[in-house]
């Protein structure tokens, strides 16, 4: 894919866009949920109930050679950050905390 546009209201975490970037597509994504938590750097972030919003950043997108390459290339760097082995150690973490 050339863009993931992925702009839900409410989200608890975004797999599918961490999928996305991982895969080295630059995303479009809410700003209104915890998709902002994921995407840093690799992404464009949109009112999700302005389908103005929308369309301009894909329209830039995919307009912006350059922009895209910078977002293309931000991808793996910003789903590096979040992995299977973190989450567990967090969520370890976290249960350690609660029974002290």
């Amino acid at each position: 894919a050339k863009v993931f546009i992925f702009v839900s209201l409410f989200e608890g975490f975004g797999l599918p866009v961490l999928e996305a970037l991982q895969c080295g597509t630059p995303v479009i994504v809410s700003n209104a949920s915890s998709l902002t938590e994921i995407v840093e750097n690799a992404g464009i972030l949109v009112d999700p109930n302005d389908t103005g919003d929308i369309k301009s950043a894909l329209e830039k997108i995919l307009s912006d050679e350059n922009l895209y390459n910078i977002l293309k290339k931000n991808c793996v760097a910003d789903a590096a950050r979040f992995n299977w082995l973190n989450t567990a150690e967090e969520t370890i973490k976290i249960y350690n905390d609660i029974l002290r």
